[in-house]
This record gives C-alpha cells, sequence and structure tokens, in this order.
C-alpha cells in the first residue's frame, strides 16, 4: 500500500444496532477508491465473515485492496480467536488475486483494535 492515507465515508450505520456485531468490508481500486461494499451483521457476540463472498468480490479485476472492520459491541476491541482466524484464512484465500486485505479494524465503544499496527497481518 502507498503511504498516503486512504480516505473514505464513514458508513453512519457503524453503530446502527450496537447491540449486535456487524461487519463491513471495502473495496478500493488502483486509485484508492471504493468500488464496492459487503455489509453484514451478526449475532450479540459474534459475526461470521462471508471469506467466500468476499473473495468473490474481489475478484473483480478492479480491486486491489481491501479493508475489513467490524464492531465489537462488548467494549473490548481485542481480536477474538475466530476473527484472528478468519482474517488469516481471508489473507491466503486472496493469494491468488492481485487485491489484498490492508486492515481489518475492530471498533469498540470509542476503542479500537488494527492488525496492521499490531504486525497480525
Amino acid at each position: 500500500m502507498r503511504s498516503q492515507q486512504i480516505h473514505f465515508p464513514w458508513p453512519p450505520n457503524l453503530l446502527e444496532n450496537p447491540s449486535k456485531e456487524m461487519s463491513s468490508t471495502l473495496f478500493f481500486n488502483a486509485h484508492d477508491e471504493i468500488i464496492d461494499l459487503l455489509t453484514i451483521y451478526g449475532e450479540e457476540r459474534h459475526v461470521i465473515f462471508p471469506i467466500e463472498e468476499i473473495v468473490r468480490r474481489a475478484a473483480n479485476g478492479e480491486v486491489r485492496k481491501l479493508l475489513l472492520y467490524h464492531t465489537h459491541p462488548s467494549g473490548n476491541p481485542a481480536p477474538s480467536q475466530a476473527d484472528i482466524v478468519s482474517t488469516r484464512k481471508l489473507c491466503v484465500a486472496l493469494k491468488n488475486y492481485p487485491a489484498r486485505l490492508v486492515d481489518h479494524l475492530i471498533f469498540a465503544g470509542d476503542k479500537s483494535f488494527s492488525f496492521r499496527a499490531n504486525a497480525m497481518l
């Protein structure tokens, strides 16, 4: 990823239902423009990342970068073991495509966690 910061419109529904986890994947082209968005809602303590659907959309020849983020209504931004495993599976699934996961962010109230900043990508 280039050193410039990627700017994107923050989804207004980040805390639409603060009692359930939600996940969004932003898909960027080579010009750092958002060209697709996938949002799903889970349960109180988990959300299942649709890895196959993310990879299917990433297979679009225009997609170069993905940003995955989700919420933790518990208030604890630390990734669960399932978050870690799913993120690794997604990175492996993307190996045959030009698209790369640039970060996986977890938001929990006013706290956040970055897989990239914590050297987990």
